[in-house]
């Protein structure tokens, strides 16, 4: 299976199935990346699949805006081909310290929201 992997600066990496992005007729990530004020990283290669446009320590320092559009383009108009693995430090310690017994959310009784 080919990929195309490269880190972000947040420290996760983005992926993209190749072998899913070369049954695409779409290629809507590296049209929404195209678009001004987005990353600008992604072109089409010689074989009409997404490559980087800059280089990988370019992306990695914050050339791509993490902004996940090329992921959402894929999963509505493509092939469903991108996966985005970001670190969430602060999500994955409140998943640490809750125990089984605490609520997720509560109502609140005297307005009827919840938290």
């Amino acid at each position: 299976m080919s990929m195309l992997k490269f880190e972000v600066f947040s420290g996760g990496t983005v992926t993209f199935d190749l072998s899913k992005c070369s049954q695409c007729d779409t290629k809507a990530c590296v049209q929404v990346c195209q678009t001004p004020g987005n990353g600008l990283i992604l072109k089409l290669d010689e074989r009409d699949l997404p490559s980087l446009k800059v280089a990988q320590d370019r992306v990695a320092k914050g050339a791509c805006i993490e902004d996940m559009g090329c992921m959402l383009a894929c999963q509505l108009q493509g092939k469903d081909a991108i996966v985005f693995d970001l670190p969430m430090p602060e999500f994955e310690e409140a998943v640490r310290n809750l125990r089984e017994d605490q609520p997720v959310h509560q109502k609140d009784e005297k307005d009827g929201h919840t938290d």
